[in-house]
């Protein structure tokens, strides 16, 4: 009978072609550690967001940790979902973290963040780096900052000297990166890339890097949106769209492909 029969084992899958590294293994995360170590990253990971009160924000490394900031007084949470564990934003509450001094000369870094949002909403401010961050800015401070609204990511400095957008569909995950050189920016998002060049150098000096805020500004509430922020990266002194070994940036690509929540 059919029902007696003895069930065949499946046949092994082979391939022709080499695969990713990370898609041999369970753990994603730590395959791209790997693949960053010696880069000059500073890696926040969602895993590692702690659940404490309130929250902490330790690097992967545990070299720099983030910190919240000032207006945010416990607000979000850790959560963990189908996309990933991270930082869960509420729209128009400030959620912030900031990384103090994170980049010691902002004029050349890369910043860059995988994130996901809830249907029917905006991830707004992702990511700033911001030579001041006081809530009031001070003569010739500036900032850089990534934000999702209205289906289109924008990277964009507050002086209005440089402004780049790529159009951003889907609930994500997605993965962003923006590399400044000086006055040249460049924005990668989900496979596309595109660049524009400023009239003058865009941020000069020491900046912190603020993860869904841009400031200390206890209001801006129409900056504060909904995303799920998943991880952060930054690299000071490194503009990794506007070098020629695309190596990190593939590594980036490879886990957000396999990166598992």
């Amino acid at each position: 009978m059919a029902g007696d029969a003895t069930p065949v084992p499946e046949a092994p899958i082979e391939l022709s072609e080499p695969v990713p590294a990370a898609a041999l293994c369970t753990a994603p995360a730590a395959t791209l550690g790997a693949d960053l170590a010696g880069s000059g990253a500073l890696w926040w990971h969602g895993a590692d967001l702690g659940q404490s009160t309130p929250l902490s924000w330790p690097t992967h490394d545990g070299s720099l940790p983030a910190i919240p900031t000032d207006p945010n007084a416990g607000n979000g949470a850790r959560l963990r979902t189908e996309a990933g564990a991270g930082l869960q934003c509420r729209a128009g509450t400030h959620c912030g973290f900031v990384a103090p001094d994170a980049a010691p000369e902002a004029s050349t870094a890369t910043l860059a963040v995988r994130w996901a949002t809830p249907h029917g909403e905006e991830a707004r401010t992702l990511l700033t780096l911001n030579t001041g961050g006081a809530a009031r800015k001070a003569e010739g401070e500036n900032y850089l900052f990534l934000s999702e609204t209205e289906g289109i990511l924008s990277a964009k400095d507050d002086a209005g000297l440089v402004a780049a957008e790529l159009p951003c569909t889907g609930e994500g995950p997605h993965l962003a990166v923006a590399s400044l050189a000086a006055d040249t920016l460049a924005l990668f998002l989900d496979g596309e890339e595109t660049r524009a060049s400023a009239g003058a150098p865009v941020l000069q000096g020491t900046a912190s890097l603020f993860i869904a805020a841009r400031n200390q500004r206890p209001k801006l509430f129409k900056t504060l949106g909904s995303a799920l922020i998943l991880d952060v990266w930054l690299w000071p002194g490194r503009a990794l769209l506007l070098e020629d070994d695309p190596g990190i940036l593939n590594a980036l690509r490879r886990y957000h492909l396999w990166a598992e929540a």
